[in-house]
């Protein structure tokens, strides 16, 4: 096996800090993460003390921040589970401090953000929860979606996409419980779906389960890199969308796409 990264993880204490704590502590191609808690939360000296599930796993102590313990460290990768100011900064200074480092955004698919700013983003990679706007060929739900934008003049985004993600699946379920619905029939039928995909805009959703299932059988998402500023489909074959992993994978464990 190669070198093994070095990863640093800011906003430990935050859920989406903690599952990725959890994938990164038991990856055997990284080393244990440094871990740096959000602004204002000093509450812990170990991550075992907000999520007590972790403790045995030798201890992941809080760092005191210093970019110079980063590149002590030789650290390579970053995930900053922060909104975009939080992120932007960081990676503002990241480049002052000569770190060169790989950073993934949870929340930054935002293409005027990226825009304006994508200079310090070069080569980084965003997680995007529904397909992105730049997938080629568009699922028939994307295609619609964006032509709809484009012809009332208005910038896709995501608060746009998760308003018509919800409108497909009203109409979806208005469909499937006939011409003389009711609330509890839309509910139902909608209720009784196993691949809800608002006809391409995100991963196929099982409604059987999904409700008390807190953990899907199988996780998926986009994954896009910032190339000059822009977001660009990665780590997918051709024609595919979603990177996906079951939820007891192993380190075996290869992926699948949809």
């Amino acid at each position: 096996m190669g070198q093994r990264i070095q990863s640093a993880v800011f906003g430990a204490t935050g859920y989406s800090g903690f599952e990725l704590v959890c994938l990164l502590a038991r990856h055997s191609g990284v080393k244990k993460p440094l871990l740096f808690q959000r602004n204002g939360d000093n509450a812990y000296s170990d991550l075992s003390e907000a999520y007590p599930q972790l403790s045995g796993n030798g201890g992941l102590p809080f760092e005191s921040f210093s970019w110079q313990r980063m590149k002590d460290a030789g650290v390579d990768f970053i995930t900053t589970c922060m909104d975009t100011n939080g992120v932007l900064a960081i990676a503002k200074e990241a480049r002052k401090q000569n770190l060169n480092a790989t950073q993934y955004l949870p929340n930054g698919y935002d293409q005027a953000f990226m825009k304006a700013n994508g200079q310090f983003f070069q080569g980084d990679i965003v997680r995007v929860p529904f397909v992105p706007f730049e997938t080629t060929p568009r699922p028939k739900g994307l295609d619609a979606y964006l032509t709809a934008m484009e012809k009332q003049g208005t910038t896709p985004d995501e608060y746009t996409t998760y308003g018509w993600i919800n409108a497909a699946m009203l109409h979806e379920g208005l469909v499937a419980a006939g011409p003389n619905f009711t609330q509890a029939k839309v509910v139902a039928a909608l209720n009784k779906m196993k691949n809800d995909t608002a006809e391409g805009m995100v991963p196929g959703i099982d409604w059987t389960t999904q409700h008390t299932n807190t953990h899907p059988p199988v996780g998926c998402a986009a994954l896009v890199k910032v190339q000059n500023k822009k977001f660009v489909p990665a780590f997918v074959p051709k024609g595919k969308v979603y990177i996906c992993f079951p939820d007891k994978a192993t380190l075996s464990t290869k992926p699948t796409y949809r």
